[in-house]
This record gives C-alpha cells, structure tokens and sequence, in this order.
C-alpha cells in the first residue's frame, strides 16, 4: 500500500514540474518583445545575394521595412530593401544583392510600425561588403542597436481664419427735400394761416373801400 505523505508529495512536484512546463511554452509562443535579425550576424563579410531573416510578429504589428545605410553616413539617409505588411516568425525578410553597392562598411535596419503608433527598430553595424576586395582575415565584432519611437504625425501649420468685416452702414445726412409727415403738417398749417390772414387782408381792404365810396 502507497504512503500517503508520500504520494501527496510525488503529487506536488508533479504539478509543480507541470506548471513548469507551461510556462516554458508559454514563453516559446509569446510574440517577442522587439523586432530581430537572425542573420546576417553583427560584423559579417557579405558577397552576393544574401538572405536577411529574423522576426517582425510583434503585438499590434502593422507594417515593417529592411533599409541599409553606410555605415559612415551621418545624414541619417537609408535605402528601401523590403516593405511588407505580412509579419514574419523566424522567416525570410527580404533578400539584398550586395553586388549591385560598393564595396565597403554598411549597417542594416528592421523596422517594426505598430497599430499604436509606435516604430520599434533594430540596426545592425559593421557589415562589411566584400564583393570586389580581399576579406579581412580578423572579423570586426558589429554592433547591435534597438530603439523604440513614436511616430509623431507632422504638426499642420496652422493658418488663421480670415476676419469677416461686418460692413456698417454709414449715416447719410439729413435730405432737405425730404418730406416728413411732421413737415407736411408744419406746412398745411402754415399755408393755412397765411390764407387766413390773406382772406383778412383782402376783407378789411373791401369794407374800407366801401366805407369810403359811403361818404
């Protein structure tokens, strides 16, 4: 008959080895942290077509490129190998025929543009093209650099609105020709004194000349 304490302890670090496990596998499938070139590897001697792998399947991934620059350039001027909007697992990411440059240092860039905004980049240094000189026999140790940015859009330049003038009518000065309804009042009036007092006039004027031929 099986001991009790020990197969409730056989069956803790079971569970405990299982649980171990799973995590392994967990981190074998979990989407890696930053984009990653497998090859060629930092300080590499290239000669013809040479196949460029590695890993762009990031979490929110959307799109990646594969540029190369000279390794002495200080413009920051890079030149489109591969575009792509497929993410790749420890694939193929493009191929460069290195023929087709001068010889001489150069470095390589992958960069990962994620659905956030955000570009995470890897650049190899010191790949030496080789196609028409003699190798070095010492192989100079590159350098790997990783940078994560944000794409900043280009701020829009901002233009003011036009000011809209709201025309204001300016006051035209009083018409004298113009008839009012308090003139044309003034004016009957005053047209009707006056022949009143022209009736008067004339009346008093013919009683005095009456009165005159009386006497």
């Amino acid at each position: 008959m099986l001991n009790l304490p020990i197969a409730m302890h056989t069956l803790r670090f079971s569970l405990a080895f299982l649980v171990l496990l799973l995590s392994l596998f967990g981190l074998a499938f979990q989407s890696p942290v930053g984009p990653v070139i497998t090859a060629p590897l930092p300080g590499a001697a290239l000669q013809g077509l040479i196949s460029i792998t590695g890993t762009t399947a990031l979490e929110g991934f959307s799109s990646s490129e594969v540029s190369y620059g000279y390794e002495s350039d200080q413009t920051g001027t890079w030149f489109l190998l591969q575009q792509s909007r497929a993410p790749v697992t420890d694939g193929v990411l493009a191929t460069w025929d290195t023929t087709t440059i001068s010889d001489g240092n150069y470095r390589l860039r992958l960069q990962v543009i994620l659905t956030d905004g955000r570009v995470e980049e890897v650049i190899l240094r010191g790949l030496r093209v080789r196609n028409y000189s003699i190798i070095e026999t010492s192989t100079p140790t590159g350098v790997v650099e990783t940078q994560v940015t944000l794409a900043v859009e280009p701020t829009a330049t901002r233009t003011p609105a036009p000011t809209i003038s709201r025309a204001t009518p300016t006051p035209l000065p009083d018409n004298p020709a113009e008839v009012t309804p308090a003139g044309l009042v003034y004016s009957l009036l005053r047209g009707a004194n006056l022949a009143l007092i022209i009736f008067a006039a004339l009346g008093l004027y013919l009683l005095l000349r009456r009165w005159i031929r009386r006497r």
